[in-house]
């Protein structure tokens, strides 16, 4: 053999060694995923989206309330985060908490309420607390605190900002008018639909101006915070129907583009995680409008991704010195910074 040819001989069996090592990935390895390939049912799982005009609409439908209800209160799941939701709370209903005072000054209609509260961090999460304690009044029918929860919401959507800057914030506001809708005014609903008009028509998604092989980003999936906000208004006056079907095509290329066909998000897990804490809320609005993005191949491997990233640390994740963010991936975060709030 003529020394020579032995480097590319070295590197043909190194380029057929990792050919067959890409074959067992994909074809033997991507079989045995943790969940199974799904349904053409898996969407009625999330309900289907309302006629215009009828609230909550955009996570659940108030058909599906009653059966929430029952799982919030009979499964371990249900209470455990149930008993997250209620221990957030705590921050805004028992005395000398961080929010108390605050969120009685907005339900008192005290435009300079939040103005008041000298953190911004904290101020940051009041629409947070919005969100959950309109959703906590809808699940224990609680009339009195819903229509609290319908002045402090109005309050808010009130005071004069720029709501083009926060597409998060503007989210926890508009999902807060969706769950307390029942329990607003007319002039309520009016003020608070506008505000979220004024903060979605004529936006466009994070990731629209790129190719789509290059929507591979976290901001792609947290930007589907817009169309969420949109939809609490969908078919309402000052709702913007061009951002529904963007949205969901930069979902998709996520979806297809931002992970691999193992399932590997390919940011490191606190960016996918990031991202996806909103993501997985746009892909349920998505399911209940008959659009299953859930499906995607790369999607469903995810978990195992996710199992094989845990540290034996209950469900901290292997950050590489990286912030720890362990909400997101296949659920949502509404629930993030409890203990910083309640403490």
């Amino acid at each position: 053999m003529n020394p020579e040819d032995f480097p590319v001989r070295k590197l043909s069996y190194f380029f057929l060694l990792f050919s067959i090592i890409y074959f067992l990935q994909n074809n033997l390895f991507a079989q045995t995923r943790l969940l199974p390939d799904p349904s053409a049912t898996l969407t009625e799982r999330f309900g289907k989206v309302p006629a215009p005009g009828v609230h909550p609409r955009v996570l659940i439908g108030p058909d599906e309330l009653m059966r929430r209800r029952q799982l919030m209160q009979s499964t371990e799941v249900g209470k455990y985060t149930l008993g997250k939701l209620e221990g957030f709370l705590v921050s805004i209903h028992a005395p000398g908490k961080p929010l108390t005072e605050t969120y009685a000054g907005l339900t008192r209609g005290d435009l300079n309420a939040a103005a008041n509260l000298k953190d911004a961090w904290l101020q940051s999460k009041l629409p947070l607390v919005l969100l959950l304690e309109s959703y906590d009044a809808i699940l224990h029918e609680d009339q009195a605190r819903g229509r609290l929860a319908a002045e402090a919401v109005t309050t808010y959507a009130s005071i004069p900002r720029n709501w083009w800057e926060n597409d998060s914030e503007l989210m926890y506001l508009a999902l807060a008018y969706d769950f307390d809708y029942s329990y607003m005014t007319d002039a309520q609903r009016r003020t608070v639909r506008q505000t979220i008009a004024s903060g979605t028509a004529g936006k466009k998604p994070d990731g629209w101006d790129m190719p789509s092989d290059f929507r591979l980003s976290n901001w792609q999936p947290r930007g589907a915070a817009l169309m969420l906000s949109a939809l609490a208004i969908e078919g309402e006056e000052g709702y913007d129907t061009s951002i529904y079907p963007e949205t969901q095509q930069v979902m998709k290329d996520f979806l297809h583009y931002g992970i691999s066909p193992s399932g590997g998000g390919l940011e490191e897990i606190h960016y996918f995680n990031y991202g996806m804490g909103t993501g997985a809320l746009a892909l349920i609005a998505m399911s209940r409008h008959g659009d299953d993005l859930v499906t995607e191949p790369n999607y469903r491997a995810v978990p195992n991704w996710l199992i094989a990233s845990m540290e034996p640390f209950d469900d901290a994740f292997s950050m590489h010195m990286d912030t720890p963010n362990d909400q997101g991936g296949g659920g949502c975060q509404l629930c993030v910074d409890e203990v910083a709030l309640v403490e």
